[in-house]
């Protein structure tokens, strides 16, 4: 934590040469990190954020400084990024999890709610984004894991549809316990074949 306007900073992933900072919670208003002498500004509308800074080396420890901009409350984050694997590049795979689709807040002991009055919901948003972005890294193979919807309902399963028939590389699916909880109102490999989508075993 960074002050009151600053909340649970951390680097959320690392790659070789990119590295996604994100926070929790914040104040209205830009949000300046800087790393190495670079300086980056997020506009920033209030509550989580984040943001991704390429260009980096591998297997480097790194330190950047995240503060909002009327504020002299700041974080410090260290990582170190990824070495790159060993030989040539044999295939991508790209894994998407836990999208949720149905809920109406993030996380489980300080969850975050979406105040922003967007006509899409959070976690349908965050999922187009996710594989939008899993779509430029052109891969072989997507892997889609874990909780594909909240509770299992009819509805979660036609934006589940809607949302994974956009990929054109080729899927793999397996739900997760949220899919096949007591509130669920299909079999979660039905309700994916009745919509033309693959299925593999639950992951509990």
């Amino acid at each position: 934590m960074a002050g009151p306007y600053l909340r649970r900073v951390i680097p959320f992933a690392v790659s070789p040469h990119e590295v996604q900072i994100v926070w929790g919670d914040a104040f209205p208003g830009p949000v300046l990190v800087t790393l190495e002498g670079r300086r980056f500004v997020v506009q920033h509308g209030g509550g989580p954020g984040g943001l991704v800074i390429d260009g980096l080396t591998p297997a480097t420890s790194y330190q950047a400084t995240v503060r909002p901009a009327h504020s002299t409350a700041s974080a410090q984050v260290s990582f170190v990024t990824l070495s790159p694997p060993p030989g040539p590049e044999l295939g991508r795979v790209v894994t998407v999890s836990d999208l949720h689709i149905g809920a109406w807040r993030h996380g489980l002991l300080r969850p975050m709610i979406d105040r922003s009055g967007h006509q899409i919901p959070h976690a349908t948003r965050c999922a187009q984004a996710a594989l939008a972005e899993a779509d430029r890294f052109h891969p072989d193979l997507v892997v889609v894991k874990g909780d594909l919807t909240n509770h299992g309902w009819h509805g979660h399963w036609n934006e589940v549809a809607s949302i994974l028939h956009t990929v054109s590389q080729p899927l793999a699916i397996a739900p997760g316990n949220h899919d096949v909880g007591e509130v669920s109102q299909d079999d979660a490999a039905r309700a994916l074949a009745i919509r033309g989508l693959p299925c593999a075993d639950p992951i509990s």
